[in-house]
């Protein structure tokens, strides 16, 4: 029996053995940045027109929304596929005075902080 134990112990030291509980187990590396989608250029053009300065989309990672929680989960749906997908002609065809961005933006008054 004493043998038993040291070939287990002897495999599990290789690698042999039953797998680390989870919370042993090495973290897997970060998935690289995602190419910005066409509509993140399209917002960041229409949030400059509206405020007359240059503007550009420019992901942040993750680790620097973390603390804000909720939100954070938010950006993280919005970042992954198939995430958010609008059908703006069903949308249109529902409402159609509905606004787009830079209608929103002129009704709402919005100025970008100095």
């Amino acid at each position: 029996m004493n043998n038993v134990r040291k070939i287990a112990a002897g495999a599990t030291l290789i690698g042999a053995g039953p797998s680390p509980p989870w919370h042993c187990r090495p973290t897997p590396p970060p998935r690289p940045p995602r190419p910005p989608h066409p509509r993140q250029r399209q917002i960041a053009k229409a949030i400059g027109a509206y405020a007359g300065l240059p503007a550009r989309y420019e992901a942040l990672p993750r680790e620097a929304i973390a603390p804000f929680g909720d939100m954070a989960e938010m950006f993280r749906w919005f970042a992954e596929t198939p995430a958010y997908q609008a059908d703006f002609e069903a949308t249109r065809a529902l409402v159609p005075d509905v606004f787009d961005l830079g209608a929103w933006l002129a009704s709402s008054n919005w100025t970008p902080v100095a």
